[in-house]
């Protein structure tokens, strides 16, 4: 890591000589600056980076465990407790790449991605920023966590299919993807009485934006923390004016075992999919505040 870091400053260091320098009479030094200049970028765009990543779940931000936590719907306080068959079969997790802000970057790609969140649509399949790298595999775990550390967002677990691509080029991670074939939640109500709940989500796909520049390096050492907060699958919205209590519409049901899907309470399972799905709310980047370098 450190070879090629040192050697990349040197290089830079050769780019600031080429320009600042000449050399003499002898052939064309236009043209020789050039040549070293496509051999530079093309030496920046074959280096690969490890993306280290934690792709971690948790409750609600004041969690004493993952898998027991109280929510506010309507004023009034429910217990939450995730039960054991609760689970999520992964399809895919994803970051894009695009291309560093460096004098290794050349003015047609900088036009091609604009900005360093956005996604360049219009390269070569061939070209390292025009394909995905994997941080999740595919497979099916626990939703019922243990808390296994304690972070800035609360007590913690780590996904077991969390992995680390070291394949991905240098540069600034554009967006990030997750993908779920099935997920099913399975949790206790506790209010004014104790309903079990059965939520079935059909398969779905997330995508995260960065509001902040993470960067892919040689030196990078902190994981990228990416966070399932599914407490916040059942938190009151509003929408067009009206507002839905979920776990306070969930208390008022007669039954005491409910099953919410697209085809039994659908209004509820509605109201569940648009907290699952609206940005930043049940998958974000807790440590992503605008204008931070990560």
């Amino acid at each position: 890591m450190k070879f090629f870091s040192g050697t990349i400053q040197i290089l830079s260091l050769s780019i600031g000589m080429l320009v600042s320098c000449t050399f003499g009479s002898i052939g064309d030094t236009n043209k020789e600056n050039l040549i070293i200049l496509q051999n530079l970028i093309y030496f920046n765009r074959e280096t690969r980076s490890p993306l280290n990543s934690q792709f971690q779940f948790f409750g609600d931000e004041i969690d004493n465990l993952p898998e027991r936590f109280s929510l506010r719907s309507n004023n009034r306080t429910f217990q939450i407790e995730v039960l054991g068959d609760s689970f999520v079969t992964w399809e895919f997790g994803s970051f894009r790449i695009n291309p560093p802000s460096s004098p290794f970057s050349n003015r047609e790609m900088v036009a091609k991605t604009h900005t360093p969140f956005t996604v360049p649509l219009d390269l070569p399949i061939t070209d390292p920023y025009a394909r995905s790298y994997s941080f999740l595999a595919q497979g099916t775990e626990s939703l019922r966590k243990t808390a296994v550390a304690t972070t800035m967002t609360g007590f913690t677990h780590v996904s077991t299919q969390t992995r680390t691509n070291f394949e991905a080029p240098l540069g600034n991670v554009s967006l990030i993807t997750v993908s779920w074939e099935e997920l099913v939640f399975r949790f206790s109500s506790i209010g004014s009485s104790t309903k079990d709940v059965r939520l079935i989500l059909r398969p779905g796909t997330q995508v995260i934006r960065p509001k902040c520049r993470i960067e892919a390096s040689l030196s990078k050492t902190v994981p990228i923390v990416i966070a399932f907060q599914y407490g916040n699958l059942f938190r009151d919205r509003t929408d067009s004016g009206s507002a839905n209590a979920i776990l306070t519409s969930i208390d008022s049901l007669a039954n005491n075992d409910i099953v919410i899907s697209s085809v039994s309470q659908t209004e509820l399972y509605e109201a569940i999919r648009k907290n699952l799905v609206q940005e930043d709310l049940s998958f974000f980047l807790p440590r992503c505040i605008p204008g931070a370098v990560l």
